[in-house]
């Protein structure tokens, strides 16, 4: 993008030099954010964040915020995401060329339905139903696909799993279409779980387990955790909470080594079904089963929730 590209009501007053590292350290600080490296993904994405500002260029604040709210909702900075968030959809209602600014729209939706909080859900919405509808216009595949995947998080979220369905079906049949394997990942994951609430366990399982395969193919541990608490949960209604503890240890082993932490509505749910694996469980078994899983490796987790029992053996032989 140059600066004669934007149009008159986004242009930005600052020098092209500014801009330019401006850019450089964004795209720094999203390199870190995949590798997992968050105290320097902060450190780069603030840095670009106040040049953006700096320079007045609108476009790249958005575009910056974006990769911020990631990077502090992982670090259980809700209330500082939520801040950049408003700022963010204050500065995107004021972009003129709304088709041509998809990309930066599409990446702010997925912020805002990232950052799983009861305070940014409205906004998330708003912004992700203009992008699957500026999406479907411009018949752009990849935005379509994570608009309705963030949609249908969101109505997970909100317990509407009536809606939630249609809605990350079509996300993850648009993802598979593009082979966009993350965002297979991600929307397996999201609609296995809208199949557990629903009571359909084995597809919520085969789901699950898909998503968990394609995190190590890819080697994208962030989602790691959340599709290990996804198994454990299945675990627990199979009535295998050895099992379940296991599971649950290592996607909290796997948070720890990120230095991540669970989001508000995350976290809000673990804390509705864990008292109730505890209680299955004595406290010897809680703790040697909470060691067990502690002890794994990414890639023994990953083999470990794919592979284990489901049988309910373990319910059979207690």
């Amino acid at each position: 993008m140059t600066p004669d590209s934007h149009p008159p009501g986004d242009r930005f007053l600052g020098d092209s030099g500014l801009l330019t590292r401006a850019r450089a350290l964004g795209g720094a600080g999203r390199l870190a954010w995949y590798e997992l490296d968050l105290v320097t993904a902060r450190a780069r994405l603030e840095e670009s964040l106040a040049l953006f500002r700096q320079a007045r260029d609108p476009i790249g604040t958005v575009e910056a915020i974006s990769s911020l709210i990631l990077v502090l909702s992982w670090q259980g900075e809700s209330a500082a995401a939520l801040a950049l968030l408003r700022e963010a959809m204050e500065l995107q209602r004021r972009l003129t060329d709304r088709q041509g600014r998809l990309p930066v729209l599409a990446g702010l939706g997925w912020a805002a339905s990232f950052m799983s909080a009861a305070e940014s859900q409205d906004d998330a919405w708003a912004i992700n139903e203009e992008v699957a509808a500026l999406a479907r216009a411009a018949d752009d595949t990849r935005s379509l696909a994570w608009a309705q995947d963030n949609l249908g998080m969101i109505c997970y979220w909100r317990t509407d799993l009536a809606a939630a369905r249609p809605l990350l079906e079509e996300g993850l049949a648009l993802f598979r279409q593009s082979g966009e394997l993350f965002g297979v990942a991600h929307c397996a994951w999201g609609l296995g779980n809208v199949a557990r609430e629903e009571g359909r366990y084995e597809e919520s399982r085969t789901l699950n387990d898909e998503s968990l395969a394609l995190v190590l193919q890819t080697k994208t541990w962030a989602g790691l955790p959340y599709c290990l608490e996804s198994a454990a949960r299945l675990a627990m209604i199979g009535d295998e909470p050895r099992r379940a503890a296991r599971l649950l240890a290592a996607a909290d082993r796997a948070r720890e080594t990120q230095r991540s932490f669970a989001q508000p509505l995350v976290r809000a749910e673990r804390e509705r079904w864990i008292p109730v694996l505890r209680a299955m469980l004595s406290a010897e078994e809680w703790e040697a089963a909470r060691a067990e899983g502690r002890a794994m490796t990414p890639d023994s987790a990953v083999a470990y929730a794919i592979g284990g029992d489901t049988t309910g053996a373990e319910a059979r032989n207690r």
